[in-house]
């Protein structure tokens, strides 16, 4: 939390207009719609208290800086679910999945984009305070689990598909909660900068090709 409010600061007192990231967690995930940016917040782990206490400290160093919350972030790189799961894929027969916490796969290509737009509108066009980007369409971390895995075996990167089993929060014991509800209502957005590219189906193949390019 007190990093981005230290950059906030240094970058409100040079003129220049911070643009940070933030996440779904900031809330307890019971609503039963998708959260916008005005519903109150109620972090259950500590990552995301942490992350909302740097939105605050951010926004309150300069109510300019513009706070896009976003969720299940993956890309080709890195440490991701798409990752593990194709991983695990390869190495077990049977996945046990959490079906009970959906939410909007958000592929990391079309997050850049939507940073970038904003990064690049001038201050009057893009009013300061919270913004919220998640990909499309729902899903639980099962259903997106069953893309991933059929679509990976559809190019060849797993031989044969495992089991996927659908399980509850319950049944996956995790050393903190995570919000059942992690859809973010993005209309904000929408009407700020237009028509969002946000299919996490159209990333998860740029990923996957990626991967089928680089083991051909």
């Amino acid at each position: 939390a007190d990093a981005p409010g230290l950059l906030a600061r240094a970058c409100a007192a040079r003129g220049i207009r911070l643009l940070h990231v933030s996440t779904d967690y900031v809330f307890d995930g019971r609503l039963d719609r998708p959260y916008r940016e005005s519903d109150p917040t109620a972090p259950l782990n500590t990552y995301g208290r942490g992350k909302l206490a740097g939105e605050q400290a951010v926004l309150n160093a300069d109510p300019r800086a513009l706070v896009v919350r976003t969720g299940w972030v993956f890309s080709a790189w890195g440490g991701n679910f798409v990752r593990t799961m194709v991983r695990l894929g390869t190495e077990r027969d049977t996945l046990r999945v959490i079906d009970d916490q959906i939410g909007g796969p958000t592929w990391a290509g079309h997050l850049a984009q939507i940073l970038h737009t904003l990064a690049l509108r001038p201050e009057g066009e893009a009013p300061g305070g919270l913004y919220h980007f998640g990909g499309q369409p729902w899903t639980s971390w099962h259903g997106f689990a069953l893309e991933i895995l059929n679509r990976a075996q559809a190019r060849g990167l797993l031989a044969r598909l495992p089991l996927i089993e659908a399980i509850s929060s319950a049944d996956w014991p995790a050393p903190e909660p995570r919000p059942a509800n992690g859809r973010l209502d993005c209309t904000r957005l929408e009407a700020l900068i237009g028509p969002l590219a946000c299919d996490w189906r159209i990333g998860l193949d740029r990923v996957l090709e990626s991967w089928q390019t680089a083991s051909a």
